[in-house]
């Protein structure tokens, strides 16, 4: 899951998503309690990929 967040290829984008997944994780448990924690992960991955084929809409240009 994290590659999925930072992309292929890009090794400092893989160690920020690592850690602020690892810590979303750990803050859901210690909120919503360890029954939810692996929930909200998988919750998190779907905005962000949402979000991030949002802002890949928005960059495209197509040459006329």
């Amino acid at each position: 899951m994290i590659v999925i967040v930072a992309g292929i290829g890009n090794l400092p984008g893989v160690i920020v998503a690592a850690m602020g997944l690892g810590a979303a994780e750990n803050y859901a448990g210690f909120i919503l309690g360890a029954e939810y924690q692996g929930a909200f992960v998988y919750i998190l991955l779907v905005f962000i990929l949402i979000w991030r084929n949002q802002w890949l809409k928005r960059q495209r240009r197509y040459l006329s």
